[in-house]
């Protein structure tokens, strides 16, 4: 859950495979990483990227919003490893140390 228009950041650095609107998650971002990770942004109310683009980590992908299907403004995040579905609380470190359910 976010404020709607607040900064959506790259996880990691990657390339723009996909930038489109889907009939569930909205606005959608998906980026390639190396070693067959893929990053999913949904909802999205903006984005700042092209497709193809190479984008560094940390870098401002976009916004929060409540496009697609949708109970509120947050951002739906999801990472692949090449077909499998991660948690992303157990791949990065700086949202492991959050409390994710507390509205900001």
């Amino acid at each position: 859950v976010a404020e709607k228009g607040s900064d959506v950041h790259a996880s990691y650095s990657g390339k723009v495979i996909h930038l489109g609107q889907d009939d569930i998650y909205g606005k959608i971002i998906v980026l390639a990483h190396k070693n067959n990770f893929y990053t999913f942004y949904g909802h999205l109310d903006t984005s700042f990227v092209k497709r193809h683009d190479f984008i560094l980590k940390d870098q401002l992908i976009g916004l929060v919003g409540e496009t697609g299907k949708t109970s509120g403004p947050h951002l739906h995040f999801e990472i692949w490893d090449e077909w499998e579905l991660k948690n992303p609380l157990d791949l990065i470190e700086k949202l492991a140390s959050k409390n994710l359910t507390e509205s900001k």
